[in-house]
This record gives C-alpha cells, sequence and structure tokens, in this order.
C-alpha cells in the first residue's frame, strides 16, 4: 500500500464544543468559587479535570479543602 502525501490539507474546523467543567468555567467571574464533594474521589480526579479545563481556557483557579469531604474552587485569574 502506498501512502499519498496532501499538502496543504488540513483536519477541517475542531467538532468538540467545551466539556463540563469548561462550561462550568466560564460561567465564573474573577472571585467566583463552587464546592465539589470528595466523597467518592479519593485520587482527586474532578480536581485534575477542572485545573485541566481551567488550563485550557487560560484561568488561574485555587483550591482548598473546606471540610474533610468537601473542596472549594475558586477562580482567581
Amino acid at each position: 500500500m502506498d501512502i499519498v502525501i496532501e499538502k496543504g490539507v488540513s483536519l477541517g474546523p475542531k467538532t468538540r464544543g467545551p466539556g463540563k467543567w469548561q462550561r462550568i468555567l466560564l460561567k465564573l467571574d474573577v472571585g467566583d468559587s463552587f464546592t465539589i464533594s470528595e466523597v467518592n474521589d479519593p485520587k482527586l480526579q474532578q480536581l485534575r479535570s477542572i485545573r485541566q479545563a481551567a488550563k485550557s481556557l487560560n484561568m488561574a483557579i485555587e483550591s482548598a479543602l473546606d471540610d474533610e469531604r468537601t473542596r472549594r474552587i475558586e477562580r482567581t485569574g
């Protein structure tokens, strides 16, 4: 099988829209915050996803534990 190289042919526009956490973060103004439950998330996957979403939107966030089961996420920039 021969491979044909096509120069100048792009993939086209991205078809995926913003994800769950990106949509939530886009609603926040600087200084706004929300909480997430960590009861069923011992490996902090939610927090990692939120941090990645913020990074993809060029936003700064901080997080802190409110108590043993709840984490507060704040948009700082």
